[in-house]
């Protein structure tokens, strides 16, 4: 009887140790910003390459692009300048995006002709893209975030459309409690209910580089979809 006994709460110990580890490796586990920064995938990240720079910088300097007032009168440097094409925005469109590393400027190259692609001045400019033909007419557009700012930093999300070459803004974080928040777009993993994600973001510059930024992921601030036709930002509850 006592030996039964014994055997009871001995097994009893084993079980309630295992419990207590398994659950302390699903809390580990469910680290907010752990598990966010393990799903970033490759064709989300932005590549910096000089790739088609010289090409891109002699179209800008041959348009009647205006710097100055906003800018300065200095003229584009291409040592400032790298190619900030997302893959998957390479991968889908003939769309090349490139960004200057002193000011933030962002710029998208379309059939050989340039048209700023958000707003830019005082902020991050182009943080990410993913592509995504919003009106349906068969031709790729993209879903943008994008920060800008004199005095206060903010940040957008907008559509750019590849035909009328236009940025339509969906949400601007001036909304928010906190508007100096910087954000991502993504594809939303259930596709059958929402179509993008949006995020707050840490960011940091590669030695004040503003086309070389990285960012971390902190956690889903709403979601981009499809209402009547119009793109919509809602607000996660």
């Amino acid at each position: 009887m006592v030996n039964s006994m014994k055997r009871t709460i001995s097994i009893f110990l084993i079980i309630t140790i295992f419990i207590s580890l398994t659950a302390c490796k699903q809390d580990n586990s469910y680290d907010t910003k752990v598990n966010i920064s393990k799903s970033i995938t490759d064709e989300e990240l932005t590549n910096c390459s000089k790739e088609y720079v010289d090409e891109f910088i002699s179209i800008l300097r041959a348009s009647d692009f205006k710097f100055s007032g906003l800018y300065g009168d200095s003229e584009p440097k291409a040592e400032n300048c790298l190619n900030v094409t997302p893959p998957q925005v390479a991968k889908d469109t003939d769309i090349k995006i490139f960004k200057f590393s002193d000011i933030a400027l962002s710029i998208a190259l379309i059939e050989n002709e340039i048209y700023p692609i958000c707003r830019s001045l005082g902020g991050y400019g182009f943080v990410n893209a993913v592509p995504w033909d919003y009106d349906n007419d068969g031709n790729t557009d993209l879903l943008v975030a994008s920060s800008f700012g004199s005095g206060l930093h903010r940040s957008e999300i907008s559509v750019f459309n590849v035909i009328t070459k236009e940025s339509n803004i969906i949400f601007e974080t001036t909304e928010l409690e906190d508007p100096r928040i910087d954000l991502i777009v993504r594809t939303a993993s259930n596709k059958d209910s929402i179509n993008y994600e949006v995020y707050s973001v840490n960011i940091k510059t590669n030695d004040n580089n503003f086309a070389d930024i990285s960012y971390e992921m902190i956690e889903i601030i709403g979601i981009v979809e499809l209402e009547n036709g119009t793109p919509v930002f809602k607000i996660s509850e």
